[in-house]
């Protein structure tokens, strides 16, 4: 395929699972019709799971992830938060 900006060669890549053309000549990128809405919905489902586990991970076995329980000195009234 020809790039519609410089005709240049375009290259076929992929990214999280689309095809995108990448013309290596002025760098530009095109897509094919919802090819870029369903990118970014891949991207950040993505972004947000990676987030989750980077989260996850700092977390483990912290203090804060134990149940807290009251200082009352009656277990009846003890509360876990």
């Amino acid at each position: 395929m020809i790039c519609p900006l410089c005709a240049g060669e375009l290259k076929a890549v992929e990214r999280q699972g689309i095809e995108l053309d990448y013309c290596s000549d002025c760098g530009g990128i095109w897509l094919d019709q919802g090819e870029l809405s369903e990118l970014i919905r891949r991207e950040s489902v993505a972004a947000m799971l990676e987030g989750q586990r980077m989260l996850s991970d700092a977390r483990h076995q912290r203090e804060y992830d134990q149940p807290v329980v009251s200082l009352f000195s009656d277990p009846k009234m003890a509360i876990v938060i």
